[in-house]
């Protein structure tokens, strides 16, 4: 299992596939997931800055992988319509595909809050052609008490169930953890807890990003560990794999290691603003791993409103 480590180890630095809407404080994309099926390469991704937040979900497509076109996007304002109730800020997004219903899921970290408590909580958007009309599904994974996010999920369809692992915060404690949900059909989610980290309970802040995999018999989390907190960032400068066992709700640290920076487009204190997506391409016999990097080119001070970000691939010899 500690061979996963050569994931990150031997990664290569490819190009930049998204840059922020502008290069001014709080500006970036990023938040995102990538899909990869029959019909390509599916790369989503939230448009956010300074004075509007999260406002849109942007949906790109490619053919061979590197070079992403934008095929559709979603704003907050038609969220709000199709919600009938006013919305703060979008956040991450998964995007998975349904076989059995041939159907595309999207699910969307929403704010319905204000700018004085967050309320997180998750849609579902549904689409049998992600460039054409989504449906909206409505809020299908609420906080549960006494946490009031549920936010930037990783959800994985692995052993006939969905397996989602999302931030849940205690704002009014500054905790973070870990939370695990499950689900049959993908729209009706159980809250499972929050696993324990080893043998103990996961420590006050544990923010976790980034990809659940089968892998033999066990499942794996794959991507960043979160290690640093201040004026409203959080960003990392380590990757992690953790032993997901549903059973006994517990999470087995597998290594935790330092990112390597091989960019100049990468921050060299916390490079990571949080999200990292190790993806596996079979076709290509490699991994893909998109990362939203803090860009130290125009980033002055570290804070959620003054770091300008870049979506950045790296990719990793697979077998």
């Amino acid at each position: 299992m500690q061979e996963l480590k050569s994931i990150f180890k031997n990664k290569q630095f490819k190009k930049i596939i998204l840059r922020p809407p502008n290069h001014k404080p709080g500006s970036f994309r990023g938040a995102g997931d990538l899909l990869i099926n029959n019909s390509g390469y599916w790369l989503t991704s939230r448009t956010r800055t300074k004075k509007k937040r999260g406002y849109e979900v942007e949906i790109f497509h490619s053919k061979e992988g590197y070079n992403y076109k934008l095929i559709k996007k979603i704003n907050i304002k038609e969220l709000e319509k199709s919600l009938n109730t006013k919305l703060s800020s979008i956040e991450g997004q998964q995007i998975l595909y349904n076989e059995k219903k041939k159907l595309y899921y999207l699910y969307i970290s929403v704010d319905f809050g204000d700018k004085n408590a967050h309320l997180w909580e998750t849609i579902l958007m549904s689409s049998t052609n992600p460039s054409k009309t989504w449906e909206n599904k409505g809020v299908v994974i609420k906080p549960v008490k006494p946490f009031n996010t549920a936010k930037d999920f990783n959800i994985s369809y692995i052993n006939g169930q969905y397996v989602g692992l999302c931030k849940a915060y205690i704002d009014t404690k500054n905790q973070l953890k870990a939370a695990l949900f499950t689900s049959k059909d993908g729209l009706s989610w159980k809250y499972e807890g929050v696993p324990l980290l080893g043998n103990k309970k996961q420590p006050k802040v544990f923010a976790i990003d980034g990809k659940l995999y089968k892998l033999g018999s066990k499942i794996i989390f794959l991507g960043s560990l979160g290690n640093f907190f201040k004026n409203g960032l959080t960003a990392s400068d380590r990757v992690c794999g953790f032993e997901l066992d549903l059973k006994e709700k517990r999470l087995k640290e597998i290594f935790v290691d330092k990112w390597e920076i091989k960019s100049k487009y990468e921050n060299r204190e916390y490079p990571l603003h949080t999200y990292c997506t190790p993806v596996l391409d079979y076709k290509k016999k490699e991994w893909k791993i998109i990362i939203e990097a803090i860009d130290p080119r125009y980033t002055k001070r570290l804070g959620v409103f003054d770091v300008i970000d870049n979506v950045i691939m790296y990719t990793s010899k697979a077998y």
